[in-house]
């Protein structure tokens, strides 16, 4: 009697709590039990309660005026009160879905515990709060635990878990009236209902908040709405005295869902249970409806275009759909039902066995019927009724006061025993009842007589049946999941390919009776049935719609399919396969969509606005599959194609409907349809015809035996080939034989038969005759040796590998022999014809094998010919071999990484570590070699293999590794290897060697860094170490830094200082090089040092011409000498007494008494030699005649004057003239050469006598072969030249310091 404050259900829709005005006990109601169950809380004048609505608990909230909770598990009646929960009465709150509750008071709180009642959040508000919601949003991808509140009904209070401090207020516009309430959705929008009838939808987000998202008037007035769970998207509004139901993709509202309250009572609240299927209203006046919410499938039925479903619980709405829809009637039920049916007049609800029929011009109760069994299906027609239910059919009129008959299928059985057949489903058409059961067996019951008039027997159990509107044709689904077109005029069963997995319904087309869809979870299979093709009658797959969003379909009408949507209306979706019906419709995927449904018409009309060839093109194909012969010539008439339209005009003049059928079945590339149309037609030869051009030779054969026996042999000879071909021997042989036998068979054609004969004896097996057959041939000459490379070929393919080898062989194909006879392991065959042999392939084959057989040095030479050193190499190290050396030089030789490596380890196995560090440099292995040349003391062999190759990290590795062994030139001359200049220098210097310093030189001659000049000077004049240096080293530092005068100059003291101390050959030496070098770099020679070279070479030439008896050359050369003693202070006494001697010898009795005289002088006759001694002073003493012959005198090469033939100088021409280095004299044009190596001139034939005893030159001392000699071809150019090249300009012999000398000298680049 208490007047209703608030009621909630549970999170599983099965427990209602309600609370009245003023009361302390909480009611709970359970839908299931129907029991009402009452719960003291101790609470006086609750005013909130709330079910929690995580997972796994099912906790009450009720809190009272005191600001006081109690908390009750449902599931084990445990109550918790907790006390001073708010200061004042708590008027609203919301759980979360993680168990937390928000609760908000009078005292202006908000606060957040858990689901023990423990305090987690509190806040403070500027008014009373109301309609507290706990929501999750989403935002920038993260979660947002909020707890939402209205304020003072104008504003909406959001307080963020996250973010205690920063709490968000968000204000409407006035004109909106009061805010009632407000609810979340999505994953942060908030929906607010105001007291004027107004709905707002607002984001939350970040980056939207408060931006209005959608704003309507619905109604006058609003006092709550309620969003249905679920995708559904609606909601429930109480306003204006009623509850209606909201579209929000529309915001109108559903004309079916409207609950109209009492004059007097007014709607409280409104909310959704058990997932959305139950709204309950409560009211003003404490009143509380529960009603059944039509959120997803309706049960419902349809016939033809009207459908009836249950609008309520116990009413069925009867709605036709056609160009316009309208409603037809409204029926009241008795009872709840579970199942019904639609027929052209009645409608038939039921449960379990019992079935109420009404009439639908009437609305009134026809009849009620109680069956047998449970109804599983049922059906109906204008007066008829089909039940079936336990395997039985039971087929009765509805309107039993007719008194038409009814029956039981199958029979009684009593009468035909346990094992009749079970109707599996059944279907009425407006004159047959068909059913199919589980034999297969798929009967038509006429109506009118009742007699089965048709009675078709499937291979297995029929499962459903689906019929066309007038069941002439029928959709069958049997036991095996196989779909099947049935046509019951001829029992014609064509497959249904791409039959959907699970189907639950098959719609035809109300509009395109050749139409019909096969709906699945996949979404509808579309697909046509042509009666009459070139093929003869097809079920083709069109395309997979999906489908609809919402709503169960029911109806599909030209393309478009009808269904029912959760408010009852009926929704319209085209099928994705019908796109050529959409208004405007144009392209080649609409003509290919209107082809594919067989809408040949409508593919017209398109193709006229496309009016292109391909458009055109395919219009005219799909047309003349489908023996449109009219359609097929208006468009090969577009395309242009006379010739077609010709031919196609003289088809449709054929009475002949076979040939027709198989010319266009031809065309269209449906060739066995052709030939039965063609055998069935006036002309059966044109099926031979077809398959000889199709080189379809078994068929051919097999008409030709029929039709024409005359062309057998031919066709037998080419299917021979074929067969052949395609594998079939044994055929073929007979065929090829058969062939041989024909009369008349041509030249051509029997040496085809006999080569395949050949071939098909051998893939046949029998290869031993069929090798015979192909050798005889050969040998009488009816085929060239191809025949055996072919047969070979074959016997290879057959794995008869000895027989094909022998045949290569034979056919001189020595190659593919050895490959053979190395794969088989003949390897005296293949030995046999190695030299034949020049693929490498083969040869590293055949070197495997002798390696495998143990014949190493076999193998070797194998291995060499085939060009796989790598093995060679491993051979020739194997311990039975073991020629290390030959190895050796054949990694040098070929320089492979993996032979070099090898030939490594073996070195290193024996200890031979240079070898080991040779090829592991070889074998790119540098730091392994350094490291071993480190570790035994072979870093000088390892530098020599590294050569000039190495790195600068590895100069620099081996520098530190000699200067750490105190080895400092050498170390010295890695770091100048690497670049460092300035630390090479300081090592050589450290060193001290010639060779060293020769080194340092070479450093900073390359480097031209002054600075480090500098230190190699102070070094070179001692004033590092108080020790001067040789003057060489200077001499060799300016020719490093390019300074060549100052070069010549410091070879010239050089060679006084030598000359000096009797060493005349080295004197000589650095003369001579100093002067190629000025003239390489075509410097002028200083005359003093020309004239120095002149007298040394003179002195060196004297023991080459005594040598070859020439005396007075020799006396003349030591003449020349003697006047120039003084450069020859080591060895005065000796010159002067070879001079007086050779003279004496060769008749120059006055040179030799000059010189003898100057021996006499006191200085030097003690030095004289004991044994030449008296022979000097008999000379003396005697003075006999002084006089000699006068010295023979040669023309002047630069003015022809006379000149004696060892003068150097002309009187006449005051000109120098050149040396002769083989005799002394002066040169002279007509006898003029030179040395090929040094290019100082020589008289040609003096030269070469020379050579010929001694082929060194004199001068360079290079070998020259005297063969080669030639005369210069333009000596006056020559001596131009070498004038060219000589400076008249003397050296100054003055003696300052080395170092002044030095640092005078030195270039400005240093």
């Amino acid at each position: 009697g208490d007047v209703y404050k608030r009621q909630e259900w549970d999170k599983n829709g099965e427990v209602l709590g309600c609370i009245a005005e003023g009361s302390s006990i909480v009611f709970l109601w359970d839908v299931n039990s129907q029991r009402l169950q009452e719960i003291e809380s101790n609470n006086k004048e609750l005013t909130w309660l709330g079910w929690s609505r995580g997972p796994g608990n099912s906790m009450l909230a009720a809190a009272n005026v005191k600001g006081n909770l109690l908390l009750y598990n449902h599931h084990s009646s445990k109550k918790v009160p907790i006390m001073g929960k708010h200061s004042k009465a708590i008027g609203c709150g919301a759980w979360s879905e993680d168990g937390k509750l928000a609760l908000g008071g009078k005292d202006k709180q908000i606060t957040v515990s858990d689901v023990d009642g423990a305090g987690l959040a509190q806040s403070s508000l500027k008014a009373e709060p109301s309609q507290i919601r706990y929501v999750v949003r989403k935002d920038k991808g993260q979660l947002e635990p909020t707890v939402s509140a209205i304020l003072g009904n104008k504003t909406v209070y959001m307080y963020c878990l996250n973010k205690p401090h920063a709490p968000v207020e968000l204000a409407f516009q006035a004109h909106y009236g009061d805010l009632i309430t407000h609810q979340w959705f999505g994953d942060n929008n908030l929906m607010a209902g105001f007291s004027n009838g107004f709905l707002v939808v607002m984001a939350t987000s970040s980056e939207e908040i408060g931006e209005e998202l959608y704003c309507c008037q619905l109604f006058e007035s609003l006092v709550d709405f309620n969003i249905q769970p679920g995708d559904l998207k609606v909601a429930a509004v109480g306003a204006d005295g009623a509850v209606v139901v909201v579209d929000m993709s529309t915001w109108k509202q559903a004309c079916t869902h409207k609950l109209e309250l009492a004059n007097t009572d007014r709607p409280k609240s409104v909310g959704w249970a058990g997932g959305g299927e139950i709204l309950s209203v409560a009211t003003e006046q404490g009143a509380l409806v529960c009603l059944l919410a039509q959120g997803g499938a309706v049960l419902s039925a349809c016939h033809g275009n009207s459908v009836a479903f249950m609008s309520s619980l116990k009413e069925v709405t009867v709605m036709q759909h056609g160009q316009q829809d309208k409603q037809q009637c409204k029926i009241t039920v008795a009872i709840e039902p579970s199942f019904i049916s639609l027929g052209p007049a009645h409608v038939v609800v039921g449960m379990n066995n019992y079935a109420w029929f009404y009439s639908l011009n009437t609305a009134a109760l026809v009849c009620e019927k109680e069956y047998l069994a449970t109804v599983q299906q049922l059906r109906l027609n204008g007066s008829t009724a089909a039940a079936l239910g336990n395997g039985l059919l039971y087929v009765h009129p509805i309107d039993q006061s007719t008194g038409g008959r009814s029956a039981r299928f199958p029979l009684s059985s009593q009468d035909q025993g346990d094992s009749d057949p079970k109707v599996s489903c059944v279907s009425l058409t407006p004159e047959f009842a068909v059913w199919g059961d589980s034999s297969g067996s798929v009967t038509h019951l006429l109506l009118e007589d009742w007699t089965p008039v048709n009675e078709f027997r499937h291979t297995c159990a029929v499962s459903q049946v689906w019929p066309s509107p007038s069941g002439m044709r029928l959709v069958l689904l049997d036991q095996a999941r196989d779909a099947w077109l049935y046509n019951p005029l001829n029992d014609q069963m064509l497959p249904i390919s791409s039959w959907p997995g699970t189907v639950s319904t098959v719609m035809w087309d109300s509009q395109d009776s050749h139409v019909f869809a096969a709906m699945s979870s996949a979404g509808f299979a579309v697909y046509t049935y042509a009666a009459c093709t070139a093929s003869g009658p097809t079920v083709r797959l069109v395309g997979v719609s999906a489908l609809p969003a919402t709503g169960t379909p029911m109806l599909l009408q030209g393309g478009v399919v009808l269904s029912q949507t959760g408010t009852g209306a009926m929704e319209r979706a085209p099928l994705s396969t019908h796109t050529h019906l959409k208004p405007g419709a144009s392209g080649l995927d609409m003509l290919d969509a209107a082809l594919a449904l067989l809408a040949f018409e409508a593919a017209a009309a398109l193709c006229s606005s496309l009016d292109s060839e391909p458009a055109w093109t395919k219009f005219s194909a799909a047309c003349l599959h489908h023996l449109e012969i009219e359609l097929a010539i208006r468009g090969y008439r577009q395309l242009g194609n006379a010739a077609m339209v010709l031919s196609l005009q003289q088809l449709g003049e054929l009475e002949d409907k076979n040939l027709l059928a198989g010319t266009v079945a031809m065309i269209s590339g449906e060739f066995q349809a052709a030939e039965k149309l063609f055998w069935s037609s006036s002309q059966p030869i044109r099926a031979l015809e077809m398959r000889q051009d199709l080189l379809q030779w078994e068929e051919a054969l097999r008409l030709a035996s029929l039709l024409d026996e005359s062309q057998v042999a031919r066709i037998s000879c080419a299917y021979a080939q074929q067969l052949e071909h395609q594998g079939d021997h044994h055929k073929a042989q007979q065929l090829y034989d058969r062939c041989l036998s024909y009369q008349g068979v041509s030249a051509e054609q029997a040496q085809v038969c006999h080569k395949g004969r050949v071939r098909t004896t051998l893939l046949a097996g029998d290869s031993a005759r069929g090798v015979s057959l192909a050798v005889q041939m050969v040998e009488q000459g009816l085929a060239d040796k191809g025949l055996l490379r072919e047969c070979a070929v074959l016997l290879q393919s057959m794995r008869q590998l000895n027989d094909a080898a022998s045949l290569y062989e034979k056919a001189e194909c020595y190659e593919k022999a050895v490959s053979i006879y190395i794969q088989v392991k003949n390897f005296s065959s293949a030995g046999r014809l190695m030299e034949f042999v020049s693929t490498p392939k083969l040869q590293l084959g055949y070197a495997k094998a002798k390696e495998s057989e143990g014949k190493l040095a076999d193998a070797v030479v194998a291995y060499r010919k085939g060009k796989d050193m790598d093995s060679v190499v491993r051979l020739l190290l194997h311990e039975q071999l073991d020629r290390a050396t030959e190895a050796f030089q054949v990694v040098r030789d070929t320089q492979t990484v993996s032979g070099a490596k090898m030939a490594a380890e073996y070195c290193e196995r024996r200890s031979n570590f240079t070898g080991a560090i040779e090829f592991l440099l070889f074998a790119k292995e540098a730091d392994k070699a350094f490291a071993l040349a480190s570790t035994h003391d072979a870093m000088e062999v390892f530098t020599k293999q590294l050569g000039d190759k190495g790195s600068s990290e590895q100069w620099l590795a081996i520098a530190n590794y000699y200067e750490a062994k105190a080895q400092h030139g050498t170390a010295g001359g890695f770091f100048a290897k690497c670049g460092m200049h300035q630390r090479a220098v300081e090592l050589y210097l450290k060193s001290g060697a010639d060779a060293h310093i020769q080194a340092a030189i070479e450093v900073v001659g390359a480097a031209r860094d002054e600075q480090l000049t500098g230190e190699l000077i102070d070094y070179l004049v001692g004033e590092k170490d108080g020790i001067p240096k040789e003057p060489s080293h200077i001499f060799k530092l300016y020719m490093a830094l390019g300074s060549y005068s100052q070069a010549a100059t410091t070879a010239l003291i050089i060679a006084q200082q030598e000359q000096g101390r009797g060493n005349y050959k080295l004197a000589h030496k650095v003369l001579f090089e100093t002067q190629q070098a000025l003239q390489q770099h075509s410097i002028r020679t200083p005359q003093d040092l020309s004239k120095a070279l002149q007298i040394l070479h003179s002195y060196i030439l004297v023991r080459v011409l005594v040598r070859q008896g020439d005396h007075l050359s020799g006396a003349r050369m030591l003449i020349r000498v003697s006047k120039f003693i003084s450069k020859f202070p080591a060895h005065i006494v000796p010159i002067l007494t070879s001079t007086v001697i050779e003279c004496q010898r060769a008749g120059l009795k006055r040179s030799a008494y000059e010189f003898a005289s100057m021996l006499m002088r006191p200085e030097y006759r003690a030095q004289i030699a004991e044994n030449y001694k008296r022979k000097i002073e008999a000379i003396v003493r005697k003075r006999a005649s002084v006089e000699e012959a006068e010295e023979p005198l040669t023309p002047c090469p630069h003015c022809s004057a006379p000149v004696a033939e060892t003068e150097l100088d002309c009187s006449s021409c005051r000109q120098i003239i050149p040396l002769c280095i083989a005799t002394g004299r002066h040169m002279v044009l007509e006898e003029w050469t030179c040395c090929m190596h040094c290019q100082f001139p020589a008289l040609y034939s003096p030269f070469k006598k020379l050579l010929t005893a001694e082929p060194n030159c004199p001068m360079c001392g290079n070998h020259v072969d005297p063969s080669t000699l030639q005369f210069t071809k333009d000596p006056k150019e020559a001596l131009n030249a070498l004038l060219a090249g000589a400076s008249e300009d003397c050296l100054l012999y003055t003696s300052p310091s080395p170092r002044d000398r030095t640092r005078s000298r030195m270039p400005s680049s240093a």
